[in-house]
C-alpha cells in the first residue's frame, strides 16, 4: 500500500512525522509503544517529555485531535496563558487540584505548554497570590 502511493506521487516522498509534535522525523525517530500503539517520536520531544506525559498527551490528541503546538502564537506569553488556566482551575495552598476539564489541558497543549509548565506555573501563580493576600 505504502508503495504504492511512492509510486503515484514519485514527486513527493512520504514524511514520517512525530506523533506528539508533527514536526517531520528526519534524525533518529523513536518508535516506542504508547498505550496499545507504536507511535514515532521526534528527538526534541523524546528529550522533552517523560513516557507518561507522551502517553497523556498522544492519548489527548487521538481522543479530540490536533498536536503539541498546533495552535501556538507569539503573541500570547505563557504566562497569560498559566493565568487564564489558573482560573479555570480549583487551586489550594500547597496542594493543587485539577477539575476534570480535559478539555482545557488539550488546548493548553495545542498552544505548546507541556505537563510540566503547567504544574510550576500554577504554582507560581498560586504562591504570587499567597503573597499578595499576605501583604493586604
Amino acid at each position: 500500500m505504502i508503495s504504492q502511493q511512492v509510486i503515484n506521487k514519485k514527486d513527493k516522498i512520504p514524511v514520517v512525522r512525530c506523533g506528539i509534535c508533527h514536526d517531520e522525523a528526519k534524525q533518529k525517530p523513536q518508535i516506542i509503544q504508547l498505550g496499545v500503539e507504536f507511535c514515532i517520536i521526534c528527538p526534541k520531544c523524546f528529550k522533552q517529555f517523560n513516557r507518561k506525559d507522551m502517553e497523556f498527551m498522544y492519548n489527548m490528541f487521538s481522543a479530540f485531535g490536533g498536536y503539541f503546538g498546533q495552535l501556538r502564537d507569539n503573541k500570547r506569553s505563557l504566562y497569560d496563558a498559566i493565568k487564564q488556566l489558573s482560573k479555570e482551575f480549583s487551586i489550594q495552598r500547597n496542594h493543587i487540584t485539577l477539575k476534570s476539564d480535559i478539555q482545557l489541558l488539550h488546548k493548553d497543549f495545542l498552544y505548546g505548554i507541556a505537563p510540566n509548565q503547567i504544574i510550576q506555573g500554577l504554582e507560581l501563580i498560586e504562591e504570587e497570590n499567597y503573597i499578595k493576600k499576605e501583604n493586604t
